[in-house]
């Protein structure tokens, strides 16, 4: 064998362990060859030996990372971003992430982010799972469409979390004695977590009159 004669034959088993560690693509497995000590000449030898031998295809390792992400319900930048890492982005991929499919999984995201964020407030829901959406890499389109099918407010929910929220803030600031500064301390609260300044105010009169 070529390998064995130009005494590579160490590095093509290093080569085999880390291919059964985890995948690569020819040009992530060239640079660890490289860092290893390997020549150029040396590393594309190891590198083109193992391409013919089928241990070694880009195309199939690109197709299965975009396989498997997609599967994840992740966006387009957050895949491309993964196969930066590998050099695997070509000219032709944008192909391979049409509207039709980055709608689909963006869709069915939102579906399962709303059952996440059930006890949020109506408001916050919404700018959660357009958070969740971007960070998953979707396209700020693609997000607006997708929010589109976010189901609307829920009033008899959205009282119940508020009265939930409320009586956690006050709580949570019960050695404030004033009534006055509890009160301002509490909406602030609640208005951050999006519930409504009028909802607020009526719930909070509701629960002072209880009380009272």
């Amino acid at each position: 064998m070529q390998l064995e004669r130009n005494g590579n034959n160490k590095l093509l088993e290093y080569a085999y362990k880390l291919l059964s560690k985890k995948e690569y693509s020819s040009y992530s497995l060239k640079e660890k060859l490289v860092l290893k000590g390997a020549s150029e000449i040396e590393a594309n030898e190891i590198v083109n030996h193992l391409i013919d031998k089928g241990y070694l295809n880009d195309d199939k390792l690109l197709s299965d990372i975009i396989s498997r992400d997609n599967a994840k319900l992740y966006g387009k930048y957050k895949i491309l971003t993964q196969l930066k890492k590998y050099h695997l982005v070509t000219s032709d991929l944008n192909d391979r992430f049409t509207e039709e499919i980055e709608l689909e999984k963006a869709k069915q995201l939102v579906s399962e982010l709303e059952d996440k964020y059930v006890d949020l407030s109506y408001q916050k829901k919404v700018k959660q799972i357009h958070t969740y959406l971007a960070r998953y890499g979707y396209e700020t389109y693609v997000i607006s469409e997708a929010c589109e099918f976010i189901k609307p407010i829920d009033e008899n929910s959205e009282h119940i979390n508020l009265i939930k929220d409320l009586n956690k803030a006050i709580l949570r600031n019960e050695n404030i004695k004033d009534n006055y500064l509890l009160k301002q301390k509490v909406i602030k609260a609640l208005m951050a977590k999006g519930y409504r300044y009028n909802d607020i105010l009526i719930e909070w009169e509701a629960l002072h009159n209880e009380i009272n």
